[in-house]
């Protein structure tokens, strides 16, 4: 069952927007950069080659020593994003401002266990082919900690798990995760129908 607009958007908008991130839409050409928008750039052939003090911060901050900047520059993007569904997502995007040379945003979530963190990615031209993608975050809600780790191929059957609105395929319908006593969820991420179709962004974009 796919569910309308107006159910996605009671379960997927943020509740508490951050007030100095005014909305932006597709084809805008203002700056939406902040100090503290986690910022990265790529060049033509998609491999990173800088990102901001942010990305940094962020990275500390949630367990991602690893991916600090001195780490990955010069590293490809695609090394990073995992499973073909996203893959084939974030390369239509970044196509799309390539082609349009305008910027493209889109908006998703990253959350942590204990919070749902509602963000704004956009992507924007530069010159060059560089592309700057900037990751704004629009608001947060508190939640019961919930706890993924990817499925290793044994044990309980995986859920599907979209990386974009980080709801869990439960039977045949996608659900906000909740919650359970026996251990982590065991997952393979993909790319939800709504969220390929783009009806979660435009529902968050509507609350916005």
């Amino acid at each position: 069952m796919v569910e309308d607009g107006n159910a996605l958007e009671a379960k997927l908008a943020p509740k508490s927007l951050t007030p100095a991130e005014p909305a932006v839409e597709d084809g805008s050409a203002r700056d939406s950069r902040t100090e503290a928008s986690v910022i990265y750039w790529i060049d033509g052939a998609d491999r990173i080659i800088r990102v901001n003090e942010a990305w940094d911060a962020f990275a500390r901050a949630n367990g991602g020593a690893s991916v600090v900047g001195a780490g990955i520059i010069g590293q490809s993007l695609w090394r990073y994003l995992s499973g073909d569904p996203i893959r084939m997502w974030m390369d239509a995007v970044l196509g799309l401002a390539r082609i349009s040379r305008g910027p493209v945003t889109r908006a998703y979530r990253c959350d942590c266990p204990e919070k749902k963190r509602f963000m704004r990615m956009v992507v924007v031209p530069e010159q060059g082919g560089v592309l700057r993608l900037e990751h704004h975050l629009l608001g947060e809600e508190p939640r019961e900690p919930v706890y993924f780790v990817p499925w290793s191929g044994q044990g309980q059957r995986p859920l599907l798990r979209c990386s974009l609105c980080g709801r869990i395929q439960h039977c045949g319908q996608w659900i906000e995760p909740v919650p359970q006593a026996t251990g982590p969820y065991g997952v393979i991420y993909t790319v939800c129908p709504e969220c390929h179709s783009g009806k979660v962004h435009r529902a968050v974009q509507r609350s916005l």
